[in-house]
C-alpha cells in the first residue's frame, strides 16, 4: 500500500515590513505551518492564484494597494480563501471595514509569536 503524502497549503504572509514578515514566517514555520510571503498585492493575487492556501494574513498597513483595497479587489474576483487581518491596537474603523467586507478574524499588532500561531491554529486547524 502506498503511503500519502499532505501536501501542506501554505499561508500567506502579506507584510510590506522585511522584519515583521520573517518575524512571523520564522514563526509560523517553527510549529510546522508552511508560509509564503507577499511584499505587494500583485504578490498576494499570484500566490492565491498559484496555491491552494490555508489562510491569508494581511497587514492593512499594507502599502500599495493598502489592505482595504487589496480586501476590495479579493472581493471583486470573488475570492475564497480565509483572512486574518492584522491591525494596529486601537483602529476599530479599520477593523469594522474590514468586516463589512467578510473578514472575521482579527490580530492585533504588537503581537507575540506564539499567540499568532495559537490565532492561526484555531482558524485552520493544527499544521
Amino acid at each position: 500500500m502506498a503511503t500519502q503524502i499532505r501536501k501542506k497549503k501554505p499561508v500567506i504572509v502579506a507584510e510590506s515590513n522585511f522584519l515583521s514578515a520573517r518575524l512571523m514566517m520564522a514563526s509560523l514555520q517553527n510549529v510546522g505551518f508552511s508560509v509564503v510571503v507577499a511584499r505587494n498585492g500583485d504578490e498576494v493575487v499570484r500566490l492565491i492564484a498559484a496555491y491552494r492556501c490555508e489562510l491569508l494574513i494581511l497587514n492593512m498597513n499594507f502599502g500599495r494597494p493598502s489592505g482595504l483595497e487589496l480586501l476590495r479587489l479579493l472581493k471583486v474576483r470573488q475570492e475564497t480563501i480565509p483572512i486574518m487581518v492584522i491591525t494596529a491596537v486601537g483602529q476599530a474603523e479599520l477593523k469594522a471595514a474590514a468586516g463589512a467586507m467578510g473578514v472575521r478574524a482579527f490580530f492585533d499588532l504588537p503581537f507575540v509569536p506564539e499567540d499568532l500561531c495559537q490565532r492561526v491554529t484555531e482558524i485552520v486547524g493544527a499544521p
